[in-house]
């Protein structure tokens, strides 16, 4: 019985891991190019592997030339310092860390002044005076979705886990339990959470973590992307296997964006 739940557990990430592949970038980066009429996109991928699924792209905010692209096949980070232009490997390949998995989604931290990086080998940090990655001895599974809330804190989306939060200590302590989560974002009230599942639809918490709502217009929807409007809070856009959908009312009522 040991070995057949094992197997079950070990199967269903291969299979979550497989669906945020698909639902990610294609195969490279693209930069978005605004013309009179409309914007559109070209490649920006100098440098990159001709096969490698880009599944995060991150920037600091002090430095937006410098992005990080992760991707699911190894050497994972990669680095650019002209703003996408031409990317090259982020560190030696042998060197523990974000390299030596499919590297899902990156983070900086503006108030310890580090980078996050989940990947499917757990969540590692590395000081921004350091090249150095160290990895989170709580958190070892895969982590798909990471953000940080007004006060600086960090949250956490575990495969086969579900929401954790940081801790000043260092703790982590789970506030929501599911095996499928994806994907959470953050309110900047710090009230309203967001967590996306594979085929379980979009749960809401309006008072910070404490109680959770299915949202009835995205029941057993694949949610992988959420997105707040930073100029309204109240609006939120919710990316699903079907179509982009909409909440002008903090997740209350959705709408299928045409």
């Amino acid at each position: 019985m040991f070995l057949f739940s094992t197997y079950l557990r070990h199967r269903n990430l291969l299979i979550l891991l497989i669906l945020l592949v698909a639902f990610s970038f294609e195969i490279c980066s693209f930069h978005v190019v605004p013309t009179e009429e409309v914007s559109t996109w070209e490649r920006w991928d100098e440098g990159l592997p001709a096969i490698a699924p880009v599944l995060t792209l991150a920037a600091a905010p002090e430095q937006p030339n410098s992005l990080y692209a992760g991707t699911y096949s190894l050497p994972a980070l990669w680095h650019s310092a002209d703003g996408g232009e031409m990317w090259t490997q982020a560190g030696p390949a042998e060197e523990p860390g974000p390299n030596h998995h499919a590297l899902i989604t990156m983070l900086w931290d503006s108030e310890r002044q580090r980078w996050w990086a989940g990947t499917a080998g757990g969540l590692f940090f590395r000081p921004a005076n350091s090249p150095q990655w160290q990895p989170d001895p709580e958190l070892n599974g895969p982590i798909f979705s990471l953000a940080l809330d007004e006060g600086g804190r960090l949250y956490a989306v575990q495969a086969d886990a579900g929401l954790y939060r940081r801790e000043e200590d260092g703790s982590w302590v789970q506030l929501r339990r599911d095996s499928r989560a994806l994907t959470v974002s953050l309110s900047s009230t710090e009230q309203h959470f967001f967590l996306g599942t594979a085929g379980r639809g979009l749960w809401i918490s309006h008072d910070g973590g404490e109680n959770w709502l299915a949202a009835p217009d995205l029941r057993e929807k694949y949610i992988s992307t959420l997105l707040i409007d930073p100029q309204d809070g109240q609006r939120i856009y919710a990316g699903s296997s079907r179509g982009v959908y909409r909440s002008e009312d903090t997740g209350f009522t959705w709408q299928a964006v045409p």
